[in-house]
């Protein structure tokens, strides 16, 4: 749903701006994956590839390259306890079709845009 959101959220903000404009893409992602996911979350946009070593929330973390922008999402972790930090298991749940998945991504994207 993550990595849905993220490439979606391209599609439709370059519909509406300058995406040469990368904090303002990170600034909606982030509010989308905020409401879509209800917990809060960091966004990084670079134009190069980036390293990172991060601790985040569930299994909400997803990068992707659009376009020549690298794109990383994750939940902010709460109340970490770096003793009990394991290491990362990839999820595997079972996945929604992606055609199904990407309209209900942009339907809670519109919504979103509606509410701002």
């Amino acid at each position: 749903m993550l990595n849905e959101l993220m490439t979606t959220s391209f599609e439709e903000v370059r519909v509406k701006t300058n995406l040469c404009n990368v904090h303002r893409f990170a600034t909606k992602l982030q509010k989308h994956s905020e409401k879509i996911f209800k917990t809060q979350f960091e966004t990084i946009v670079s134009y190069e590839d980036f390293s990172q070593k991060i601790h985040f929330k569930r299994d909400l973390v997803c990068k992707v390259e659009i376009e020549g922008r690298f794109i990383l999402a994750y939940a902010t972790p709460e109340d970490v306890v770096p003793e009990k930090i394991i290491p990362t298991v990839p999820s595997r749940e079972i996945q929604k079709d992606s055609v199904v998945l990407k309209d209900e991504v942009k339907s809670k994207i519109r919504q979103i845009e509606k509410e701002l």
